[in-house]
Parts: C-alpha cells; structure tokens; sequence
C-alpha cells in the first residue's frame, strides 16, 4: 500500500518526491488511476534508447569519442578523469541532461544493465 498512490494526470507524477506529506497529499486528492511508484523510475536501457534517439550515438560511439577526447585508453576509463569532467562534455556536444550524461558515464564504468 505505501507504494501505491492514485492521481488524475501525468501532472500529479511530476510532483511525487520522497516527502511522505507530498505523497499523502497527492493520494488524498486525486482519485482515478492507480499507479506503482517502483514503475515511475526510468529503466537504464530506457536513458540509453533516449540518448541514442536524441543523438544517433550508442555507447560505444560515446566511448570511440571519449578515447578522441582523452578520457578513455584502450576502453578504460583514465583514473584522472573524474565524473563530472564526462557530464560537462556531453552536456555541451551533445546537449544531454545530467541524467543521461551520468548513463553514458556507467556505461564508460562498466554498466550494462
């Protein structure tokens, strides 16, 4: 039951955090579709489909432009470079929000999934 929330609009979604007076205020006002709070997070394969619709780039294009850049060698990340050195860049090429600029990163990490 304390994920479970009921709101009338999308609008009502944009407004969830973690204040538990926030939550109860949208439970109590709005009453017509139920929804899971566990499904409102964007899966990580959901930020990489963005990106690449966004930019036309996968992953991979992201690291061979990291290593032009001086990021990566041989696919490692360089322990010198620091997260928001990579967030910095691919918000300005690539007009990425932080979100997914932070996606690109783990992928540079390791992340698959």
């Amino acid at each position: 039951m304390a994920n479970l929330l009921t709101c009338e609009t999308h609008f009502a979604i944009a407004l969830l955090s973690k204040n538990y007076l926030l939550n109860w205020y949208i439970y109590a006002t709005f009453k017509t579709t139920t929804f899971n709070l566990k499904d409102l997070s964007m899966s990580f394969q959901a930020y990489i489909d963005n990106i690449k619709t966004k930019t036309g780039k996968s992953p991979e294009d992201f690291k061979k432009l990291a290593e032009k850049k001086g990021f990566l060698k041989k696919g490692e990340l360089l322990p010198t470079v620091k997260a928001g050195q990579i967030v910095a860049w691919l918000k300005e090429d690539f007009e990425l929000g932080h979100g997914h600029a932070m996606a690109i990163y783990a992928t540079f990490k390791g992340k698959t999934e």
